[in-house]
């Protein structure tokens, strides 16, 4: 959370602008693909590559996911390493624990990567920062382990530009409430911003904020039905125009 803090009072009628972090400023899912592809390319190497071990990586990583009760940052690397072990078995091979744990370090570079920001974004915050775009209380609500979604949020440069950084174990209804009492804000009069129908936009709109999704793609377990109004965009600029009118 920065030092230097609006006031409720200094931005008027308890209203904020959210946004999500991962997907939505700063591309992130692209670094998981990356690392898919080396992935992949080591077992090639290893003679175990056929075209279902992506795909079986990704049930291993939705399945750790769903164990461990959140997006816990060694649910992916372990994938990566139970597939690998997967393989070995399938194609009659002995598990190589030093194999184990490159994988295991190559699963984690997505976490240590600084992220490439999504474009508009640094102009965005900083016109709504801005006289021009007026006095704005911005808030940056992400899910993650804290120490490693800290690091990433300092090394993108967007920390001094929000009011509140709230990283919270996983976005939720209840995380979103607590967000939204903690900061005495009026949903009516406050935006979401993200790019996550299971994590951003579907408990914004449940708790009757104006939510904006930023269709940026990205992973497939985030997928999920809308269940009710929410206005689209394709890119953060479209953002302004949508607030402002």
């Amino acid at each position: 959370m920065n030092d230097e803090r609006l006031t409720m009072n200094d931005c008027g009628k308890n209203a904020a602008i959210i946004f999500d972090f991962d997907d939505t400023l700063v591309y992130s899912h692209e670094q998981f693909l990356l690392t898919e592809q080396a992935f992949a390319a080591r077992l090639a190497e290893l003679g175990l590559y056929d075209e279902g071990l992506l795909p079986a990586a990704r049930v291993a990583d939705i399945a750790n996911v769903r164990r461990a009760g959140y997006l816990a940052a060694d649910c992916f690397p372990l994938a990566l390493a139970q597939t690998y072990e997967s393989y070995c078995g399938k194609y009659g091979r002995a598990v190589d624990e030093r194999e184990i744990q490159r994988l295991l370090a190559l699963g984690r570079q997505p976490y240590r990567n600084r992220p490439r920001e999504m474009e508009g974004a640094r102009e965005l915050l900083e016109h709504l920062r801005s006289a021009q775009g007026g006095r704005r209380f911005l808030i940056l609500f992400t899910q993650g382990e804290q120490e490693i979604q800290q690091q990433r949020i300092d090394s993108s440069g967007f920390s001094k530009m929000f009011d509140i950084i709230k990283i919270v174990r996983e976005k939720n209804d209840a995380a979103l409430q607590a967000l939204l009492q903690e900061q005495s804000l009026n949903p009516s009069l406050s935006w979401y911003v993200g790019n996550s129908p299971l994590h951003d936009i579907n408990p914004a709109i449940r708790a009757g904020l104006n939510a904006v999704h930023l269709n940026t793609g990205g992973w497939s377990y985030e997928n999920e039905a809308p269940c009710g109004f929410y206005y689209a965009i394709s890119k953060l600029e479209e953002l302004k125009k949508l607030i402002n009118d």
